[in-house]
């Protein structure tokens, strides 16, 4: 077998090289990191503080809010310290945490959403069920549900990734990603990142799918329900009946039916 020189350190390519636009970019980074935790801190604030605002929807929000800080935070402060210290070296182990977690947060961040939607959907679809479905109980589940189906969805791949062969230490990229990684590998056409790659947009395709058929059901939903209110407008002596208020009763308590 060929010897093989385990990688320790990498160096990321970055973004220019001259020196004006590298402060340029400086500072458009950190605002661009300042702007979204300073107002995913003032969500979480007001969610937590203020007692009408803990209902699930909220309790859901905050989590997101918590979740889209640590995703600016594992990315920008590292390229912020490389350009104010003039360096793109980085260490492999670093490297391969920081691709993790990168990673992680954003399907953690992307289950939730899919779980945000699916709380709409009981709320304006199944109001009658709402407290039974959204407990505490069942919310804290959820929330668990996506830290932890973020967290197998991205384990195994970075884990399996990190032991492969490197031929290049140069890493044509600005941060710590996993595509370009696996651009350096030695092992020819990588197999592993094409799996990866064709689980990922399996994954993504189909929370993005669930997502959207609960709005389309939440509109429906909608449309449902003020047409009724319109026929309510067009036609009032016909409601006067049993039979017609009954109806249109059970369909307002209940819009899918």
């Amino acid at each position: 077998m060929a010897n093989q020189t385990v990688v320790t350190e990498s160096s990321l390519q970055g973004l220019t090289d001259t020196k004006q636009l590298q402060v340029a970019v400086f500072l458009f980074l950190l605002l661009a990191c300042l702007m979204p935790v300073s107002g995913n801190l003032a969500i979480i604030s007001l969610t937590l503080l203020d007692t009408h605002q803990q209902t699930p929807v909220y309790f859901f929000l905050w989590k997101l809010s918590c979740l889209e800080i640590w995703f600016h935070t594992v990315i920008v402060p590292k390229m912020l310290l490389n350009i104010a210290m003039g360096t793109r070296s980085v260490k492999f182990a670093v490297y391969i945490a920081q691709d993790f977690f990168y990673i992680f947060l954003g399907a953690t961040e992307f289950f939730l959403l899919s779980a945000m939607a699916y709380d709409q959907y009981i709320a304006i679809c199944q109001p009658l069920r709402f407290p039974v479905i959204t407990s505490s109980r069942i919310c804290t589940q959820l929330i668990l549900t996506c830290w932890l189906g973020g967290f197998s969805f991205t384990f195994m791949p970075v884990m399996l990734s990190s032991q492969l062969p490197f031929c290049d230490t140069h890493i044509k990229h600005f941060f710590c990603d996993y595509m370009p990684l696996m651009e350096v590998v030695c092992s020819g056409p990588n197999v592993l990142g094409m799996v990866d790659f064709t689980l990922v947009l399996v994954a993504l395709l189909s929370i993005l799918a669930l997502i959207t058929l609960s709005y389309v059901q939440i509109i429906w939903t909608i449309v449902r329900i003020l047409s009724i209110q319109e026929r309510k407008k067009a036609f009032p002596m016909s409601l006067w009946s049993p039979c017609a208020m009954a109806a249109t009763s059970s369909c307002m308590s209940n819009p899918l039916q």
